[in-house]
This record gives structure tokens, sequence and C-alpha cells, in this order.
């Protein structure tokens, strides 16, 4: 094609365009336009289509609505009337070439026009369009990613029908559901309020190409299961299952439409929704090994399979699940059995422990543990309290692992606030007569082995897996331990039911010892603390005596600061300390009554 141009050629109306757009001339440059038009020859193809999206591109960044208008119709117009296989390869090439989403969704409709008179007994030809969106949508992040996926859902809804479908092989559906699930994964980076419309428009999408959404989601979870770095159309299978998923589920779960019953069944109870669930949240928090394997698959939201996860896409899909399992729990009144907390069931509480207990560098816990706490508290409340002595005793029981001080304090003070609520269940049931209907939800469930095993976990010291050196770090739980002891002996002295006798009877038992295990719990918490408190004691008196005989400003502010830190320390202890001799105090008043 020469160069220079040649009047009522291709290239000198094109010319006229370019000062017409320039100028602003909207009359005639639709009336070159519809010259155009009728000198185009598909060897003008490439250079037309090439041409007029550049203009395209400069006209989305500049937002001249008239001019691009005529510019949108044109393009759609050379669609319409001209080869359709050589206008998708083209519009194809220029999909990428501006990173604006005006731009993006304006190509996808004149590639969508092009593709519906390819028909899908052709698929093969039109594929590369799918591909290019996923491409194209990296470029894009809140309120126009929103718009450049609806623009793709868009392209597959005009596409694929119910009727069409039947033309797809399966290989073909195969390749359009990795691509909506892929698409889907990309809502989780939307906070819009009419994020629900569009994963309903996708939701429909997928439906179109699967024989029932269920029997997808099952297929889907057993290749996450059992291969969950195989690469499908170069992204690995738990990449895109994992964060769609959890998105559909949760949909699914909270949505009110009223043409949800043709999409997902509805008769399933909520502990099965927990179980549906949980294989993909299981996948997201497993922290086993060196990293967590979700960090590490192969494949990124956005980028190639060699590349990780990025740590902003992985705590945002993270917060989401946490969320959409409190709700879970939250939004149903429910009361799961000891027998329902079998161990797979258990690892959804040791996942979010792990989370809990990530170290932290500042005294205010991030949003994302304080998430994690608030999810396991309702996991709890929401089984029965046989079931959940039996998680505490999971939570406090030996372990080889370095202990989290603070959430074993925490946990010893959950298990005070559910053991005073069944103490004063069980005088209420004395006092009414009242006959037990729920077992496990009954003062009773206190006499389990659970409860015996629990008291024995908390009231040791030192723990297996730390040494006495860390009596300050430990003195969170040692404090909420103490607590527990004197709620127990209070109780025993102002109100001494059956309950209570049993386990203070627990806790002083010496049956089968020299002195109970509680006993030697105050022992050797005593000798360490004595010593502690002796040791810094010894160091504040030093360093009180060197800051008087010391003139210089600057050693003077260094050894304020660390004797500041110092007395700190010993204000913890001397907490400890008295709350020791309180919880002494009240235990030998216990012995000397009648009721032992």
């Amino acid at each position: 094609m020469s160069g220079e141009i040649i009047p009522g050629s291709v290239h000198s109306i094109c010319s006229l365009i370019d000062e017409y757009t320039a100028c602003r001339d909207i009359e005639n440059l639709e009336r070159q336009f519809t010259l155009l038009y009728q000198s185009i020859q598909d060897s003008d193809l490439p250079y037309v289509v090439q041409w007029m999206c550049n203009w395209l591109g400069k006209l989305c960044l500049l937002d001249d609505g008239s001019l691009l208008l005529v510019f949108e119709q044109g393009l759609l117009e050379i669609s319409v009337s001209f080869d359709c296989d050589q206008c998708v390869l083209l519009l194809q090439s220029c999909l990428n070439t501006f990173s604006n989403v005006g731009y993006f969704t304006r190509i996808l409709k004149a590639l969508s026009v092009c593709a519906i008179k390819i028909e899908l007994k052709y698929f093969g030809r039109i594929k590369e369009i799918f591909n290019s969106c996923e491409d194209s949508i990296k470029k894009f992040a809140d309120k126009d990613l929103f718009c450049a996926l609806h623009a793709s859902a868009d392209l597959f809804r005009n596409l694929i029908s119910p009727t069409s479908v039947r033309l797809l092989n399966s290989a073909d559906k195969c390749f359009l559901r990795c691509h909506t699930l892929y698409m889907i994964s990309m809502l989780l980076h939307i906070d819009s309020k009419d994020k629900e419309e569009l994963l309903v428009l996708f939701v429909k999408n997928l439906s179109n190409v699967c024989e029932g959404l269920y029997t997808f989601y099952l297929s889907c979870r057993r290749l996450l299961l059992t291969s969950p770095d195989t690469v499908l159309y170069g992204k690995t299978v738990a990449s895109f299952m994992v964060p769609s998923w959890i998105q559909l589920l949760h949909y699914f779960f909270t949505s009110h439409t009223y043409e949800l019953y043709k999409f997902w069944p509805l008769v399933f109870t909520h502990e099965y929704w927990i179980d549906l669930i949980c294989p993909f949240v299981y996948f997201l928090l497993d922290g086993s090994g060196p990293n967590p394997r979700f960090k590490n698959c192969k494949a990124d939201f956005m980028d190639s399979s060699e590349q990780k996860v990025h740590p902003d896409r992985y705590f945002r899909l993270r917060q989401f699940a946490m969320d959409f399992i409190e709700s879970l729990f939250k939004r149903y009144h429910c009361s799961l059995q000891l027998v329902w907390w079998d161990p797979h069931r258990f690892k959804l509480l040791e996942y979010l422990e792990v989370v809990a207990t990530e170290p932290v560098s500042d005294e205010t816990l991030p949003n994302h543990i304080t998430q994690a706490i608030g999810c396991i508290e309702q996991i709890i409340s929401s089984s029965t309290y046989l079931a959940r002595f039996h998680i505490y005793a999971k939570f406090l029981g030996p372990t080889q692992d370095s202990v989290h001080h603070g959430w074993r304090g925490h946990v010893i003070t959950l298990f005070k606030n559910h053991l005073h609520s069944l103490v004063v269940q069980s005088v209420s049931d004395s006092k009414a007569e009242f006959e037990v209907t729920d077992p496990e939800n009954s003062a009773n469930s206190c006499y389990s082995e659970d409860v015996k095993r629990i008291f024995k976990y908390i009231f040791r010291y030192p723990l297996p897996s730390t040494s006495q050196e860390d009596l300050i770090d430990e003195s969170s739980w040692l404090l909420s331990a103490l607590n527990l002891a004197m709620y127990v002996f209070m109780k025993f002295k102002s109100y001494p039911s059956p309950l209570i006798s049993y386990i203070v009877k627990l806790m002083t038992n010496t049956s089968d010892r020299k002195i109970s295990y509680f006993s030697e719990f105050l022992c050797n918490l005593k000798s360490c603390l004595d010593q502690h408190i002796v040791q810094y004691q010894a160091r504040i008196s030093a360093l009180q005596t060197t800051l008087r005989n010391t003139g210089d400003t600057t050693e003077a502010i260094r050894l304020k600061s660390k004797l500041g830190v110092q007395e700190s320390v010993m204000l913890r202890l001397r907490l400890l300390e008295m709350t020791f001799h309180q919880t002494q105090t009240l235990y030998l008043q216990s012995e000397s009554t009648s009721y032992m």
C-alpha cells in the first residue's frame, strides 16, 4: 500500500476526517465517514481499523462524547460490513493499545458484533477474545474494573445462550467455565454496591455452560483437593477456583433473589453449608509447612502462572472469607453438637487460630487478627456447651509448638465465661427442678472428661514448651488462670452448689498424687514469681543509684528510659503477685470448709 495520499482514496478520506475531528466539525465528519464506508476495500481494513482505534483511544482520554459517538458508530459499521474473521483479528490486536476502560468497552462491543456473525460452531476463531479480555482487565481497578468486567460479561451473554451453547464441544465449555470463574475471582477487588448485580450476570453465564452449578462445584472441589497446582489455560486451579467459589457460595448463601432456585439447590441444611465452604477456606488459610499453600500457588490473580499471589490480594480474600465464615455461623442460630466436630471440621478452628496468633509489632491488634478472634468466638458460640469444652481442651492441650500467651489467656477467659453460664444455669435448674431436655447444653456437660482435662491443662506451670524465664510474657495467661481459680473458689464460698463443689474437688483432688495439680501450680508459680520480683527490684535499685550519681545529661536520659521499662515490668509482676495471693487465700479457705 502506497504511503502517499491519493485523492479520493481511503487515505485521503481519513486525512480529511483527521482535520474535521481536530476542529470538531461533526456534520462534515459524518459525511466523510459515509464516503469512507463506500470506499473501503478488504486490503484497506488493517489501516482503517488501526487508524480508527487510535482515534478512539485518544478521544476516550479526552472524554469527548460527541466525537466518540461518531467514531464508535463508524467502527461498528465496519465490523458489520466487512470480513468478520479479519475484523476480529485486527480489533483483538488493538484491544490492549490503550489502558482506558471506555476504549476497552467500545472495542469489545465491536468484537462482539463480529463474533456473533462468526457463530459458536466456529468457536476456535473467537476463543482468543476471551483470553484478551482476561489480559485487559488486569490494567483496571475499582470502577474501571467494574465496567470492564461488565462489558466482558455482556460479551459472553450476547454470544452464548442456553440454545446456542449446544454448538460447543466439551473442551470449549470447560474453557468458558474456567474463564468465567477467573472473571468472578476479579470481583473480589470491587467495592461497588452493584457488585452483586454483576455477579448474578456471571452466574447466569456460568450456568449456561454447566450441566448444573452444584455438580460443577463438586468437580471443582475434587480438583482443588487432588490437584490444586494443575494449570488450566495458563492459570493454576487454586488461583481462580478458591476466590471465585468463596464469592459464589457467599452469594448463594446470602442472596434473597427469587431466581436463585434456577441455579442452586435451596434444600441444604445450615451445617452442610459449612461443609460446602470449608475446603476452599482451608486451602486459603492453610499455613502448614514453611509457607501458606495459597500464597505459593504458581498462579496469581493478575500475573503469569509462574508468579506468586500478590500479598494484598491474598489478605483481601482472607478477610472476605473470614467475614463469610462469621456470617455463616451468625446468621442462623445453630447448636453444633460434639459429634459434628470431627478432626476434619476442627481444622477450620486450627487455621483461624494460626491467623489469630500471627506475630504483631504494635500494641494494637491488626484488623485481620481481631477478625479471626471474633470468627472463632462466633463459631464456639454456635456449638453446644459440651462441644465448646471439647474445643477449649483442644486449644489448651499440650503442644510441641511455642505457645501464644495472649491467645492462651483469651481462651481461658472464654472458658471461664461459659463455665459461669452453666453454673448459673445449674442453680436455676436445681431450684425449679427443671428436667434436662438437651444434655449437651445442660450443666451436666461440666462433668465431661474434657472439663477434667481443661483444668489440668490450665493449672500447669511451667508449660512444657516454655521456661520460667518467660514469666513476664506468660503473665497474660497466668492472670487469666488465677482469675478462673478465684471465680471457682469465690462461687464455692458464696454458694457451694454440687457443680461448684465438683469443680473444686477436680482442682484439689490428691487421690493419685501427694499434692493436687493446683497446689503444684501455685507452688511453682510462687517460686518463680518471688525470684523475678527480687531480680527486678535489684535492677531498679541499681538503676536508681546510678541515675542519682550520673552528671551526664545524655546518660541520664538513657537510664531514665531503662528505669521506666523495668518499673513497668515490676508493676506487672506486682499485679500477678496480688492476684496470686488473693487466689491462694481463697484456696486455703476452701480447704477448711466442711464441704471438703
